[in-house]
């Protein structure tokens, strides 16, 4: 498979900054026509128009996506402004490192409201779209945190093991209308989510590389053309997912003991 990008259409949650930006700015750099969805208008629209300076397509779309109403108001305004919809990114997300202890429940819910409950409803919109045009490409940002349950991350890993999940279920029913699915997994990255929230992260998180949203974008780009279901991003995430396939009780041992060390 060489999937193309020019003149596909193409919604992108969590767009007014981090990783969702950089892949808005990305597609509409490789001729697609994209639907900035956020919280945030005025970033959205300085995105918007930094698209528009380089002669892209871009259209704001202010969106809460915890609630249904507004997801399917902007899918809407797919349909209307460009047609339909070829590519859903659900990218929307928030973290926080945080023990289980220490985690309100509300938090909890939070997690599951934006990082997975925003993305089903997404794909609830997009899906009769796809399934009409016979194709879509549905592509899900989770975490290595969705790879592995590690401490501190008992309530944003939890929603990303949910996304990964969904995505693999999902994959296998939609394949025969001709939509792929794709997850991405990356490690920490530099985006205004995690760097402005540093010291909260354990010690044993900076052992680990934090790369650049570029090196997410070159991955995922790739991984989509050539059709992948799991894309990692970093040599530390596909080492990570090699040692939790060949070698489960090694690495849990290892992570106990890194959490250990921090005690």
């Amino acid at each position: 498979m060489n999937y193309e990008f020019k003149g596909r259409r193409a919604i992108v949650t969590g767009a007014s900054s981090g990783i969702g930006k950089g892949i808005a700015m990305r597609f509409a750099k490789m001729g697609v026509k994209v639907i900035l969805a956020a919280r945030r208008q005025l970033e959205l629209e300085e995105v918007a128009a930094e698209i528009r300076s380089h002669g892209g397509t871009a259209i704001v779309a202010p969106c809460d996506v915890t609630n249904p109403e507004d997801v399917a108001r902007v899918v809407q305004t797919a349909v209307d402004e460009l047609g339909g919809v070829d590519i859903m990114v659900n990218c929307a997300g928030i973290a926080g490192p945080m023990t289980f202890e220490d985690t309100p429940p509300e938090r909890f819910r939070q997690h599951m409201d934006v990082n997975y409950f925003g993305a089903v409803e997404f794909v609830r919109n997009v899906l009769p779209l796809m399934k009409e045009q016979g194709s879509g490409y549905i592509v899900n940002i989770s975490s290595i945190t969705g790879l592995k349950g590690l401490p501190t991350y008992t309530s944003y890993g939890a929603s990303k093991f949910a996304i990964r999940g969904f995505s693999d279920s999902l994959r296998h029913e939609v394949k025969k209308y001709g939509i792929k699915v794709s997850v991405v997994a990356p490690p920490g990255v530099h985006t205004p989510m995690v760097d402005d929230d540093l010291e909260s992260h354990p010690d044993w998180f900076h052992k680990f590389k934090v790369i650049e949203v570029d090196q997410v974008l070159n991955k995922m780009i790739s991984g989509m053309r050539k059709g992948r279901f799991l894309i990692l991003v970093s040599a530390d995430s596909k080492l990570m997912y090699a040692m939790l396939r060949f070698f489960p009780r090694a690495f849990t041992a290892l992570f106990m003991w890194l959490y250990k060390m921090e005690k």
